[in-house]
């Protein structure tokens, strides 16, 4: 069967399986990732674009369970993806991803080369250099998903394939392969693409270019190269694997909790580790898995307090002053008020000029009943920026309470 038949019967296949989704959804969907074969000065290049402002379009990785790996088949087989591409590296011999993957805020494998291609909860999507640091340093809280890779392809609509500046030295790397790339275009579309036949690493970053990237990193290639689309397999790799970049729809099944509770496990013994170096005065270390931490769980407040006392004893006065923030905000976010206001009188301690952190302190004393403290913060705030709508806000409901001066 010819690649164009088996298309075609990999689509009314998948037409009818998904039967159960509304019409206008699959509508959308049909119009919002979208398949290609393009031929570029005679190489075939298999193409899928995938439009992340369309609101029932979403991104994320699947995984094979931790240190092994499965088919391609495999991995799709649960959650059917509407198009799936290889992604980051891997360790052949023990399984274990070497590159960045962030599902929903969520660290879930991390490296410390190349550059991630990140896509926000709105479906923006953008270009991160690592710059040599690794994942647990990166704040990830506000994707919905990333995915590092290397080298760099282009950057801003040029061709920048400095490898080595990147981490990169393996030569096997830049001559002809098969090849994966993750690409985004001006209008937040994702090019997801998979070359077959062997290529350059620069002649990648030519055919990105042609395609219309704006940026575009290389993703794992060789034997592991492949591509499904709508249930499809257009390009087979050559070997199992251990990651995929998954699109998925509005009838998409719920994500497997699998992957989150494994991260969040291991989160809480790299919170327990930290905390037992932190004592031991061994700062550097502490702050590595304390770091880690809260990038695998970002949501635990407890994590991001924990490591701004180590910025803390560090010196490193203004992201201590963040975490504490981050950390009381989500104390906030649960109603746990005065553990927020105990944070948030932390973090002006060591940064008393801050408007955000006396906001964040006259909002969580408000809620603790400290009116007087929370009018005197909120008054600072409002006295920087007059009309601050939420300092207003909680002054007019102090007054209502007849909170004293």
């Amino acid at each position: 069967m010819n690649a164009p038949v088996r298309l075609l019967f990999c689509a009314l296949w998948w037409c009818f399986a998904s039967l159960p989704a509304a019409a206008s959804d699959r509508q959308q969907e049909s119009s919002a990732v979208v398949y290609q074969r393009i031929w570029l000065s005679g190489v075939a290049v298999d193409v899928v674009t995938v439009n992340l402002k369309s609101p029932t379009i979403s991104v994320r990785p699947l995984l094979a369970p931790a240190g092994r790996r499965q088919s391609f088949a495999e991995l799709t087989a649960r959650d059917r993806p509407l198009a799936a591409l290889t992604g980051t590296f891997f360790d052949t011999r023990s399984g274990v991803v070497i590159g960045n993957i962030v599902s929903d805020g969520r660290l879930v494998a991390e490296g410390t080369v190349g550059s991630a291609i990140t896509i926000d909860r709105k479906g923006k999507a953008s270009l991160r250099p690592l710059s040599g640091r690794l994942g647990r340093y990166h704040d990830w809280a506000d994707l919905q998903f990333a995915v590092s890779g290397g080298p760099t392809l282009l950057q801003n609509g040029r061709v920048t394939v400095w490898p080595w500046s990147e981490g990169f030295s393996d030569p096997g790397l830049f001559g002809p392969r098969r090849r994966t790339a993750l690409g985004i275009t001006s209008s937040d579309k994702l090019l997801m693409v998979a070359v077959a036949s062997p290529v350059s690493i620069h002649r990648l970053a030519h055919i990105m270019q042609s395609l219309g990237a704006r940026h575009a990193i290389n993703l794992d290639g060789g034997n592991s190269a492949g591509l499904s689309y709508r249930g499809c397999l257009i390009v087979r790799p050559g070997r199992s694997l251990t990651n995929l970049i998954g699109i998925f729809g509005a009838d998409a099944p719920a994500p497997s909790s699998r992957w989150a509770d494994i991260a969040a496990r291991r989160a809480l013994a790299h919170y327990q580790e930290g905390c037992r170096l932190f004592h031991a005065g061994r700062l550097d270390r502490a702050r590595s898995h304390l770091a880690r931490a809260a990038a695998m769980d970002p949501g635990q407040a407890r994590f991001w307090s924990a490591l701004a006392g180590v910025g803390a004893h560090h010196g490193d006065r203004a992201r201590a002053t963040q975490y504490y923030l981050r950390a009381a905000r989500l104390y906030l976010s649960h109603w746990k008020a005065e553990e927020a206001m105990r944070l948030a009188l932390r973090a002006r301690e060591l940064s008393p000029g801050r408007t955000d952190v006396q906001l964040v302190l006259g909002v969580s004393a408000y809620q603790s009943g400290q009116s007087g403290l929370s009018r005197r913060a909120l008054e600072s705030v409002v006295a920087r920026h007059p009309g601050h709508v939420e300092a207003s806000r909680h002054l007019r409901l102090l007054k209502r309470r007849g909170a004293p001066n």
